[in-house]
């Protein structure tokens, strides 16, 4: 329901207190209006920081660097809760060169030089095997 002023036949005095009433009521729509905008911001805002605080870093920390800092940062971390890569465990040994003991291969991947030689000299694979101990 609408309400019509006839404006023309208020005083000054209606005129301002009608203002005020008009400042009140934009205010409080301007309110109904900002609160939800307000409130979708702060639950971004806690979305935002959960992201960044899994890298490590403050929400301010993170306003603070720049765009190149950022990105030396983010190449170094590893985001928290992520898992890490499984660790590589050493290959054992499995070939030995006969007169240098440093040289050994695990036999994985292509052969080195030396055995190579060793090969193409009239050796056999089964020379430079190494034993490996029982488990």
């Amino acid at each position: 329901m609408k309400n019509t002023i006839d404006v023309e036949s208020l005083s000054i005095d209606e005129i301002e207190v009608l203002q005020e009433q008009l400042r009140s009521a934009k205010a409080a729509a301007t309110m109904r209006c900002l609160i939800p905008l307000h409130n979708e911001y702060q639950a971004m805002m806690v979305r935002v920081d959960q992201s960044i605080r899994g890298y490590g870093l403050s929400l301010a920390e993170f306003g603070a660097m720049s765009e190149s800092d950022l990105e030396r940062y983010l190449k170094g971390v590893r985001k928290v809760g992520t898992p890490q890569r499984p660790t590589t465990r050493s290959v054992p040994i499995k070939y030995r060169h006969p007169t240098k003991p440093t040289m050994t291969w695990t036999g994985r991947g292509s052969r080195p030089a030396w055995v190579r030689e060793f090969l193409d000299g009239g050796g056999e694979l089964a020379d430079l095997h190494v034993a490996q101990p029982k488990r």
